[in-house]
């Protein structure tokens, strides 16, 4: 006998807030910044503020590398040339899974 699973289909923007952060210029980095600075392509220096508390999932938004798939550290600067995608509690999804599903997209 086979067991029946039910499941839902949800669209990213039901589920998750996309958005693009603020950009800081490569000039303000700070080489012993405390923070991780990630850009589209990861980790781009640090700096000494952060801009998101957890970890997140960025999306390269430019060049060669656009749709690019990253999850930042906890307490760190997230730029602009790189796009948030952070669950917005309306289901419980755990963000490494989130990142897994949009890689194979």
């Amino acid at each position: 006998m086979t067991k029946r699973i039910n499941f839902c289909y949800y669209r990213l923007l039901d589920v998750c807030d996309v958005y693009q952060p603020q950009t800081i210029a490569t000039k303000s980095f700070i080489a012993n910044g405390a923070y991780t600075v990630y850009g589209a392509n990861g980790a781009i220096g640090k700096y000494d503020k952060y801009n998101h508390v957890e970890s997140e999932i960025v999306m390269a938004c430019r060049g060669a590398s656009c749709g690019a798939l990253n999850v930042t550290e906890k307490h760190s600067w997230i730029n602009g040339n790189a796009m948030v995608i952070h669950p917005n509690g309306k289901i419980d999804i755990n963000i490494k899974y989130l990142f897994y599903i949009l890689q194979g997209i």
